[in-house]
């Protein structure tokens, strides 16, 4: 009967402990959200599978919320009552996950705007003339900022790491020597928005978190500033990595 019962209690003993760790690692599920097409009717997209999808006018009042679909992720939310210039932030959240991820965007009249997260090009301007303009230039359109960015090398050989995920969310990290110096931001919840046709501004979710402005001098380089009319001083230059 003792033995029967140390071994009753050896089980219960190891379920609790698969319990403990199953529920710390459901805990930490990492949520994502995109947005595929929206106007000023409704939003739809991706996210993860099952995730409530809510949408705030101003970060304040609830304006709608559906779930995503437990198979393939898709959602779309239905708008009432909003007008061209409404900004609207998207947010996606489930039972376990410690973050929120969310995308602003502005409502455009009543145009759908699709939303490709496709490889940025180069928009080249054409001159229509017979003869060729030497003083022709060519135009940027970012569209994302996706993927990792590594800053120039230091003097003390530092450099840092943006890496801007859209389900794992954003990190930035120093490395001196090649090795991890230091982790300045883990798995953040971010968003951004055009200032111009090659400015971004760039927000973060932590605690005194302030804007950053990003000005691309190529599709894959751009100069980082804490001031969105100053690319020249206290900045870093960043290049994406392969």
């Amino acid at each position: 009967m003792k033995k029967l019962s140390s071994f009753v209690l050896s089980v219960l003993s190891i379920l609790a402990v698969f319990t403990l760790f199953a529920s710390s690692s459901s805990a930490n599920e990492k949520t994502f959200v995109d947005i595929s097409k929206y106007n000023v009717s409704n939003i739809s997209g991706n996210a993860t599978k099952g995730a409530r999808v809510s949408v705030l006018l101003n970060n304040k009042k609830e304006v709608g919320s559906t779930y995503a679909s437990k198979s393939n992720g898709s959602y779309k939310v239905t708008l009432k009552n909003l007008n061209k210039g409404s900004k609207l932030y998207v947010y996606a959240q489930t039972k376990n996950s410690l973050q929120k991820p969310y995308i602003i965007i502005t409502l455009q009249s009543n145009k759908t705007v699709s939303v490709k997260n496709n490889t940025p090009k180069v928009t080249k301007q054409t001159n229509h003339s017979k003869k060729s303009n030497s003083n022709s230039t060519s135009k940027l359109v970012i569209k994302n900022i996706s993927g990792k960015w590594q800053s120039r090398l230091a003097n003390d050989n530092s450099y840092e790491i943006l890496n801007f995920d859209t389900k794992d969310g954003f990190q930035r990290d120093v490395y001196k020597n090649g090795k991890l110096k230091n982790n300045l931001v883990k798995y953040a919840a971010y968003s951004y928005k055009h200032i111009s046709s090659d400015v971004f501004e760039f927000s973060y979710k932590a605690k005194n978190a302030k804007p950053l402005y990003m000005k691309f001098t190529s599709n894959n380089k751009f100069t980082l500033s804490n001031d969105k009319n100053n690319f020249n001083k206290n900045v870093l230059y960043f290049s994406r990595t392969k």
